[in-house]
């Protein structure tokens, strides 16, 4: 028989370790040992609250990913049971977390402003392909409910064994007990065609033992896994004897039915093209987070609205430099000409003070290196409202004398990405895109519609009363 462990590392040589957010599948395992309660915690929480309601709440990205590894799992699981296998489920306490949907709700405005993630909340639980209900109970205190071959296997391994929880409900065979009362503690049922065997959750160690400091594929099983494996072992084999094993053994494997080799190949063939596709699909994934990331030039403030900013210029052709420790500019330069550039995400239009602020680098520069450089002053300006509703310039115009009479050039975010996409299409054109910014005196001209690159709702909206930038 082959197992796998999910939750537990035994360091058997008849176990097979896999992490449950892993691609490895357990498919093709006789037997699946399963412990659930540190499940989350596999997947890092990247936001700023991390909690909510006193449970783990996961980004948006972890969101995804533990729904999809959890019905993968659950499929897994069903598919064990209906051809016979045996699933070995250490109980564990009621939990829960809460994953993102995706939706955000938004009140206020300004600064003022509030986003609120919307969270769904997931249970432990809903992993499993069947319905059981625990509730929390810790105890060592157990009594034994039933006969061979189980009681066997208990007397081997009872001392190593606590409670995390109980069934609320009993299914199947009652194995053990909360001493001295009918709260069911392990239990053996039937599902389809598989054995269920749950377990008391906590494996209890020596108090003496200590994992050696040693590289782990180094590291030696505990003599009282390999017991209790191997007992587990002798158990599942019995039990099937009792109720007919639906578990060939290994010699079978030396006859084949008709089909059988072909209908084998064709599911290595299948698997191949499932991990294949996975890891297409990572790559996608991974690709169209990167890619969406850049709508912060439109969205965006501060250091994240900087960061792709600067990303923007670099992949225009421009080599970007920061400016001196604590100040807020940028210093970018194109084939020897050099420019000083300020970064502003506003709630409303850019202002008089932000150009101020730019020609104060500006200057700066020009007093510690004898050159004077270009001024570009990149805003995202009104950066709460949707574009359709962005009806104001984000560059006034009591700002623009005083930015063309120093020959700033004032250009949105929404036109840096429009910049940005037009020289990826057309890579033979930025170097022009590039030096039309470095060339630009006043508002920047170019991309001002944004309409011409971006769509709404999965359909190009057409730019009608286009508002400008």
């Amino acid at each position: 028989m082959r197992a796998a462990s999910v939750g537990y590392t035994f360091r058997h040589p008849r176990i097979r370790d896999i992490a449950f957010p892993s691609k490895q599948t357990l498919l093709g395992y006789d037997i699946v040992l399963l412990r659930l309660d540190e499940l989350v915690n596999a997947y890092d929480r990247q936001i700023g609250n991390p909690w909510y309601q006193g449970r783990p709440c996961l980004d948006d990205s972890d969101s995804v990913h533990i729904r999809d590894d959890i019905a993968r799992r659950n499929r897994e699981l069903k598919t064990l049971l209906e051809v016979g296998g045996t699933l070995v489920l250490f109980l564990p306490a009621p939990a829960s977390w809460f994953v993102s949907t995706g939706e955000r709700q938004f009140s206020g405005t300004g600064r003022n402003r509030q986003t609120t993630r919307i969270v769904n909340e997931m249970q432990l639980l809903s992993l499993l392909p069947f319905d059981i209900h625990t509730e929390a109970a810790e105890s060592r205190d157990l009594d034994l409910r039933v006969s061979e071959p189980f009681a066997t296997f208990w007397r081997t391994n009872a001392r190593r064994f606590q409670t995390a929880a109980i069934l609320k409900e009993s299914i199947g065979e009652k194995t053990l007990v909360i001493s001295g009362t009918e709260s069911v503690a392990g239990s053996i049922a039937r599902f389809a065609k598989g054995l269920v065997i749950m377990l008391p959750q906590d494996l209890l160690y020596p108090a003496d033992y200590e994992v050696q400091e040693v590289n782990e594929d180094e590291i030696e099983p505990h003599p009282d896994d390999i017991t209790l494996i191997d007992s587990m072992f002798d158990l599942v084999r019995d039990l099937r004897k009792d109720a007919g094993d639906y578990i060939q053994p290994e010699w079978a494997a030396e006859y084949h039915l008709p089909g059988e080799v072909e209908l084998a190949a064709r599911v290595r063939q299948t698997g191949d093209a499932v991990r294949k596709a996975q890891i297409r699909l990572d790559a996608a994934e991974r690709a169209l987070a990167i890619l969406k990331q850049r709508k912060t030039l439109f969205t965006g403030s501060g250091a994240a609205f900087e960061a792709f900013a600067e990303e923007a210029f670099k992949a225009l052709g421009f080599a970007i430099e920061e400016g001196r420790p604590g100040r807020t500019d940028r210093i970018v330069r194109l084939h020897g000409d050099t420019a000083v550039m300020e970064l502003k995400g506003r709630a409303k239009s850019a202002a008089e003070k932000d150009a101020a602020q730019l020609e104060k680098w500006v200057s700066e520069h020009f007093v510690d290196h004898g050159s004077q450089p270009k001024g570009i002053l990149v805003v995202n300006g009104w950066r709460d409202a949707p574009l359709q509703r962005r009806t104001e310039d984000v560059f006034p115009d009591q700002m623009l004398e005083f930015s063309e009479a120093r020959k700033h050039c004032l250009i949105s975010g929404i036109q840096l990405l429009g910049a940005w996409l037009d020289a990826e299409e057309h890579p033979e054109m930025r170097d022009h895109i590039a030096r039309s910014i470095m060339s630009c005196i006043g508002r920047y001209e170019k991309y001002r519609e944004w309409t011409a690159f971006l769509s709404a709702e999965g359909k190009r909206v057409q730019a009608v009363d286009q508002p400008s930038t």
